[in-house]
């Protein structure tokens, strides 16, 4: 894939914490191995500071070696990464998943090709995959719009 979505989305969220807000996709549908292991830390420290902040990151990591190669990739990833919108945060995730079901279709198809699951389980299995979903929140609002709704005169609120 020319561009790299799951750099793109890890950029973005340390370009703009505010996009946290919109991240609903688990670690398990990233490719990389690291990408799949720094989500759940940038999940946590925005949990607990509301910020995605490079420089406080550390506390998260085993020790200072691991730390000083993570930030080394994540620096990595902020200059390859151009700004986008909170939509193309949703489509970004969006896409990962699908990459995410269209890999393992194609695992369950080798599967099968090697005679370890039986056309039934390849049926059922691509089924369930194929009826599973992601869940993304389109609509939720971040602070900065909410507080724009509110100190704004003559826009009625819809909930």
């Amino acid at each position: 894939m020319g561009l790299d979505l799951e750099e793109e989305l890890i950029g973005n969220l340390l370009l703009n914490s505010e996009f946290m807000n919109y991240l609903s996709i688990d670690e398990k549908y990233f490719f990389n191995p690291f990408n799949k292991k720094i989500i759940p830390i940038l999940k946590k420290q925005f949990l607990e500071i509301h910020d995605v902040n490079l420089t406080l990151m550390q506390k998260y990591f085993a020790n200072n070696d691991e730390y000083k190669k993570s930030i080394s990739i994540l620096t990595e990833y902020l200059s390859n990464t151009l700004p986008t919108t909170k939509e193309n945060i949703i489509k970004y995730q969006e896409q990962i998943y699908r990459n995410y079901i269209k890999i393992e279709i194609d695992k369950l198809i080798l599967s099968y090709n090697q005679s370890r699951i039986s056309q039934e389980e390849l049926v059922e299995q691509i089924n369930k995959l194929n009826n599973s979903f992601l869940r993304v929140e389109h609509d939720k609002l971040s602070g900065e719009e909410i507080y724009d709704l509110i100190t704004s005169k003559n826009k009625v609120l819809n909930f």
